[in-house]
């Protein structure tokens, strides 16, 4: 998704061969799958990288980016690749880590609840268009309402990729201090009480020898116990707060007026209502337009951050925008 998003910083400044490069890339980090059959099945990352390759010029790569992505997803004919406006809506809360088993070693995804928003009328899809009844805003408008815009395609699931990945090589490090764990404490409560035992023996029959024997056995298993309170197999679950749930794509022949407002309803766990979508103008001879349904902030802001941390978190998140941030 870090590329996902790159891409469409891409996008934006109308740097289509970078923009297929960076949806490959996204492409690829889903092709490295544990579970080899759900590898590379993230189709909207080689559909974008197909858009991009045609607003760029490339028919012949974009022709055959997009034959992959229509075999893997075969909802995506229904946009095609012959039209020069492309909107997007990220829509819902994306999937969440937790930890399970018996020490939460084990690193899984869940779906919140209410988690998911749909676009209204996903058949047939209407992009509603505020404008003026005279002057400059009512000939774009009337320009807008000409433009016929295909239908919304549900192009990805993020709470399906998560949940499709499979493990990862760290689990089995986690695995071994999991039962590291679970041995040395069972090793360590039965040599305390042996310990105890021959104490009490040696105390009772005024043998040193076996009390001494037994206050070392002890001994070793209160290390034991310490050891095994001190290894933590849980797995990290911290996690991308505010990623979207779905991913929802739009098509059109020709390029909406620039500046004029495109709104799509949307339904679901955040209500229903009004989301519109940031039309980026036209670079060359194609133009982008993108929106969420929830506010891209709000988790971010709640994030857990010990406060020893907390300076080199914000220098890093500083940092990371000059990165990817990209002039007007």
């Amino acid at each position: 998704m870090a590329y996902y998003y790159r891409g469409l910083l891409y996008l934006r400044a109308g740097d289509y061969q970078n923009a297929r490069a960076a949806f490959l890339q996204a492409d690829y980090q889903d092709t490295v799958a544990e579970k080899e059959e759900f590898g590379g099945d993230f189709a909207v990352m080689p559909y974008l990288a197909v858009w991009s390759s045609r607003c760029e010029g490339d028919t012949a790569r974009a022709q055959d980016l997009y034959q992959r992505a229509v075999e893997k997803s075969p909802q995506l004919a229904a946009l095609g690749i012959d039209h020069a406006f492309l909107g997007l809506v990220d829509t819902g809360t994306g999937p969440v880590k937790v930890g399970q088993g018996k020490h939460k070693e084990i690193m899984a995804f869940e779906e919140p609840p209410n988690s998911s928003d749909q676009i209204v009328g996903t058949l047939e899809p209407t992009l509603v268009v505020a404008s003026a009844t005279s002057g400059p805003l009512a000939r774009e408008g009337a320009a807008l309402s000409q433009t016929r815009f295909g239908p919304f395609v549900r192009a990805g699931d993020l709470v399906y990729q998560a949940t499709t990945r499979g493990g990862r090589p760290i689990q089995g490090i986690l695995d071994g201090k999991a039962k590291f764990k679970d041995d040395t404490n069972a090793a360590g409560d039965a040599a305390v009480e042996v310990g105890t035992h021959a104490m009490m023996a040696g105390a009772y029959s005024n043998n040193s020898g076996i009390a001494g024997f037994g206050a070392i056995v002890g001994l070793l298993g209160m290390v034991a116990k310490a050891a095994s309170s001190a290894t933590t197999p849980a797995a990290d679950i911290r996690f991308w707060g505010n990623l979207p749930r779905d991913l929802y794509l739009v098509g059109s022949g020709a390029v909406p007026p620039e500046g004029a407002p495109l709104k799509v309803r949307v339904t679901g766990g955040a209500g229903d209502g009004d989301v519109t979508l940031s039309h980026w103008g036209q670079k060359g001879s194609c133009a982008v337009a993108w929106g969420r349904t929830r506010p891209g902030t709000d988790l971010a802001q709640d994030r857990k951050v010990e406060i020893s941390a907390r300076k080199a978190d914000k220098t890093f998140r500083a940092a990371l925008l000059d990165i990817v941030r990209i002039p007007d």
